[in-house]
């Protein structure tokens, strides 16, 4: 049986207005591209070190944590469309805001140097992020599949999903498809 929905870039309401989850999953891959590129040249050339004043390392902070939130809001927002479509409780959101926090406080307290990876607190706050960053994207990869296939998505689905979520690439691959999650779902703010 053919998918007949329409993927519409205005939105369903009257207007062409859409819903924040709905705007921000529909964005371009050439922003999110921009962003991604941007933020790998800006970190290439700005690091921050545990001798460096704590001044500077609060900026390098506060600019990566804009930059993983920014990717972290897209993630979020196909999660929370994907959620919404399924009815049930988005339960992971407070997660998606933890991520990015987690992340920019390990390169404030620790910077990017391997010297400040050898102590306890580090290792511990790096794995935490680590482990909420790809628990984040499992569960937005998780909700997107089963919103558009229903119940029955193998596993292996899902982790292709979820790998094309890490690359820029996926943003590009994954297009149409979340185009159509966007033109499917309901035209309501998902509650976190």
């Amino acid at each position: 049986m053919a998918d007949t929905t329409q993927v519409s870039y205005r939105g369903a309401q009257p207007g062409g207005s859409m819903s924040f989850e709905k705007r921000v999953a529909s964005v371009h891959p050439a922003l999110l591209t921009t962003i991604a590129i941007a933020g790998s040249l800006f970190f290439g050339v700005f690091t921050s070190k545990v001798d460096d004043p704590f001044a500077y390392r609060a900026l390098v902070a506060i600019a990566f944590f804009a930059f993983i939130a920014l990717g972290f809001l897209w993630f979020w927002s196909i999660y929370a469309l994907a959620t919404s479509r399924l009815g049930v409780p988005a339960s992971w959101s407070i997660a998606f805001v933890l991520t990015p926090l987690v992340l920019a406080a390990c390169k404030l307290l620790f910077g990017d140097d391997a010297a400040s990876n050898e102590n306890l607190p580090s290792m511990a706050l790096r794995f935490a992020g680590g482990v909420l960053f790809i628990g984040c994207v499992w569960k937005a990869a998780e909700a997107f599949e089963i919103a558009l296939c229903g119940k029955g998505v193998s596993v292996r689905k899902v982790a292709g999903t979820a790998t094309l979520f890490f690359s820029i690439v996926g943003a590009w691959t994954l297009r149409e498809r979340i185009l159509t999650l966007v033109a499917r779902s309901a035209d309501t703010a998902q509650e976190a």
